[in-house]
């Protein structure tokens, strides 16, 4: 009879409980004794009960020993006495405790422990295949986000793709953002632009500087909002004022847009621009241009 069976059945083998104890005694001490434990050098301290302890453990509960080459038994925690440690009956902590005792004692035991191996090893494979296919599963969800944050992306930036941003303009509180418009379209960019061409426009303070504000102008058509974007570099040869007009891009474009432009500053890449929501790069001055979909792309260094 192996280590492991052998402890079990000294552990589960039902005895009646003895009468002769004092229905009020305290739990008292005793050692497991070196041959007992089955490892030299070490003793356990286990507790005995008087029989009129009540039994907690909820029923109906049951363990199982499994162990290859061993009988399998099922054992009722609520309705288990025990002979050699306990003189009544026992609840679920103090089976559980006992047993695990038990089990220790015996791993030191080689078949014990190879026995516990070819258990478990069944076990270990259904769940490494398991996890591999979560694993799996989560890289498609993964995928399905990415491709949905994409076209959120693009769904935003095409509700902003006939706004245009001038920042620089100095504010007239007497004229509407929309005459200033017209006003710089035709003088400083020969572009005529008229009211109806003109859907919305308002005055946003900046979050850096509240002194500083941008004009925000959404155009009736794209063409419109085109024909500007062709001819703003002219505002570049105004003497004394810099101005600037930007498409009004996402929040996610415009940290790609600002990082492209430190890069071109940093004289790490030769131009950066946007069109149509897009940002576009180019790495040398007679180079393709490239789209720059997030900013791990301008990480030119790794």
């Amino acid at each position: 009879m192996s280590g492991f069976k052998r402890k079990a059945q000294n552990f589960l083998t039902p005895k009646k409980a003895n009468d002769n104890k004092k229905p009020n005694s305290q739990p008292t001490p005793r050692k497991i004794s070196e041959r007992e434990d089955n490892r030299p050098g070490t003793s356990r301290t286990l507790f005995q009960r008087n029989p009129s302890s009540k039994s907690t453990a909820g029923g109906g509960a049951t363990s199982h020993i499994c162990t290859k080459g061993l009988q399998s038994e099922p054992l009722s925690v609520s309705d288990t006495k025990v002979n050699n440690d306990f003189d009544g009956e026992m609840d679920a902590a103090q089976f559980m405790s006992l047993f695990k005792q038990a089990f220790i004692s015996t791993m030191s035991d080689e078949e014990s422990k190879s026995a516990l191996r070819d258990c478990m090893r069944p076990l270990v494979q259904e769940t490494n295949e398991n996890i591999t296919k979560l694993s799996e599963v989560v890289l498609h969800q993964k995928k399905q986000i990415t491709t949905l944050e994409r076209e959120v992306e693009t769904l935003k930036q095409e509700s902003r793709n006939k706004t245009i941003v001038i920042n620089g303009l100095k504010e007239d509180k007497e004229k509407d953002p929309s005459d200033q418009i017209m006003t710089l379209c035709k003088d400083k960019l020969n572009v005529n632009l008229h009211p109806h061409d003109i859907d919305t426009s308002f005055i946003v303070p900046s979050r850096k500087d509240p002194r500083q504000k941008s004009i925000y102008i959404t155009l009736t058509t794209g063409r419109k909002k085109v024909e500007i974007m062709k001819v703003k570099k002219n505002l570049r040869n105004i003497p004394g004022e810099r101005i600037y007009i930007n498409e009004h891009l996402t929040l996610k474009q415009g940290e790609i847009f600002a990082k492209a432009r430190e890069l071109v500053r940093k004289k790490k890449i030769t131009a950066a621009w946007t069109r149509d929501g897009k940002v576009f790069i180019k790495t040398e001055e007679r180079g393709q241009p490239k789209l720059i979909m997030d900013t791990e792309q301008l990480d030119l260094d790794n």
